[in-house]
């Protein structure tokens, strides 16, 4: 039986309604689609991983090798197993998208971002009704306060320009006005939104298109900002009862993650060469000790929270916390490394430059303010938008 017209891309479309509505189910269509695409590349993949990526598969060795000085080595050797899949999984969708012609791509691809931009507006009206739509499963207060979808608007802030960028290369040109829109009132329904971190990376993400567009040759100093950014993370992260910190007295949360990093940071200089093992947040001394979040000026307690409540909230540091140094070298070289031949292909162009911040930039700024680097639905989250940019920027293959 030939399997080849059965396609793995027509699994990603599921993922707009999980992000949304069971974002802890999303990793499911994307590691079906992904080991699917591995029966089909029949043995490709390691010597295109090898040759393309080396470091990657160092770091992950380096993971899965952590568990020996592991706080939780079982629980570390556990989740460093399930990673290596993960991972498998990740490349295989990668190397597949990267095969496929374009005209395999283009509607599951506009089926994923309408649907993800379609389920942002139905949460969005859910939130302003007090639950009009899923009240019969939650509670009316948690879904006005936007955090039950905060997944959801992370997983549209990711993904939105990658889909945007990879369809305009590939959609018919009848068509780039629908997608246009469709990419425009993404953008806007990120906004309305509660997710200060997503506007913030999608912020960020445009003045660095912006940038990129006025001065295009700055576009070879990326790989070398987001490398900075996770070897720095531990100096550059604000600290509890900072001038900054002082500052986001508007924003509790923002001012407990400030408490977290600290703490973060504390344990990171007890061990750090090579940290504390793969996910050795959620069972570090000290992680379930109560801090104050109170009002600088006035001292009024606005909150209370755990001084590391299962991890940092912030991937790079998540990862100076894990394996130290060592690692964190290893995951800037892995970025750097993926990034090389990429940036060679945006080279003088004004527009692919923008284009390449906006896809990047987001993802970067979402995975170092909020959530476990280490949760499966964001790894697969990042594999989709990783596959989607990479399939953007590689030479396009054969489109019969």
């Amino acid at each position: 039986m030939d399997l080849k017209p059965l396609r793995p891309e027509w699994l990603l479309p599921l993922c707009a309604p999980l992000a949304w509505l069971a974002p802890q189910g999303l990793w499911i269509p994307v590691a079906v689609s992904g080991l699917w695409s591995l029966f089909l590349l029949r043995g490709d993949l390691i010597r295109w991983a090898v040759r393309a990526n080396p470091v990657l598969l160092a770091f992950l060795a380096f993971a899965v090798l952590s568990a020996v000085w592991a706080i939780d080595p079982v629980g570390s050797l556990k989740r460093g197993l399930l990673l290596c899949l993960e991972v498998l999984a990740g490349l295989s969708l990668f190397l597949h998208l990267k095969k496929s012609p374009d005209q395999a791509l283009i509607r599951p691809a506009l089926t994923l971002l309408a649907g993800t931009v379609l389920f942002a507006l139905l949460a969005k009206l859910d939130m302003i009704s007090a639950g009009l739509l899923s009240g019969w499963a939650r509670k009316g207060a948690a879904v006005q306060d936007g955090v039950v979808y905060s997944r959801g608007v992370a997983f549209q802030t990711i993904i939105l320009f990658p889909l945007c960028g990879l369809l305009l290369r590939i959609i018919q040109p009848r068509l780039r006005g629908i997608l246009l829109a469709l990419t425009a009132t993404g953008a806007v329904s990120i906004f309305l939104h509660t997710s200060e971190t997503s506007m913030g990376g999608l912020l960020l993400g445009g003045l660095a298109a912006a940038v990129l567009f006025a001065i295009p040759r700055f576009v070879s100093l990326l790989p070398v900002v987001l490398a900075f950014g996770f070897l720095a993370m531990p100096w550059i992260t604000p600290k509890a009862n900072s001038t900054l910190y002082c500052l986001s007295d508007f924003s509790p949360s923002l001012m407990h993650r400030m408490q977290i990093w600290t703490f973060g940071k504390d344990r990171i200089s007890e061990k750090p060469l090579f940290g504390w093992g793969l996910d050795a947040d959620r069972v570090m001394p000290g992680g379930h000790d109560p801090v104050t979040i109170a009002h600088c000026s006035t001292g009024v307690v606005m909150a209370v929270g755990e001084s590391l409540p299962l991890h940092p909230h912030n991937g790079p540091l998540q990862i100076w916390i894990n394996f130290g140094l060592a690692g964190a070298v290893l995951a800037a070289a892995t970025l750097g490394w993926a990034l090389s031949s990429v940036i060679e292909r945006c080279s003088g162009s004004r527009r692919e430059a923008a284009l390449l911040a906006a896809c990047l930039i987001p993802g970067f700024v979402v995975i170092s303010m909020g959530y476990g680097f280490w949760q499966s639905w964001l790894l697969a989250t990042l594999w989709i938008a990783a596959a989607l940019t990479g399939r953007r920027f590689s030479v396009a293959p054969h489109t019969t």
